[in-house]
């Protein structure tokens, strides 16, 4: 196990943005998903606060497949596979026993 170093997460940003720049349209599309997230989450909060926890959870389940699809970008780039929308929005097809779990928990 190598030891985690101050760098590292600099290094961790700067993968993160190759990766980005290499698809932003895919990126964008990511970023919006969350925000969207966020927002509906705030009006909820501010409007009906009752229900905030709700829809809190309820981030909480769509957020990992949403990440899964920025790995699948990720991924695909590290293999030299060109990272496609399509391909990152269906990845978890080949994990459903896995995020069925995570639904489960």
């Amino acid at each position: 196990m190598v030891p985690l170093g101050l760098s590292d997460p600099l290094r961790w940003l700067g993968k993160g943005w190759r990766d980005f720049m290499a698809a932003p349209g895919i990126g964008i599309f990511y970023g919006i998903c969350f925000w969207l997230m966020a927002a509906v989450l705030t009006l909820v909060f501010r409007n009906h606060p009752e229900y905030a926890m709700s829809i809190a959870s309820g981030c909480l389940l769509v957020g990992p497949f949403l990440a899964m699809g920025l790995y699948e970008v990720s991924r695909r780039r590290e293999l030299g596979i060109k990272p496609e929308l399509g391909a990152s929005l269906t990845c978890w097809d080949k994990h459903i026993r896995s995020m069925g779990m995570l639904v489960l928990v």
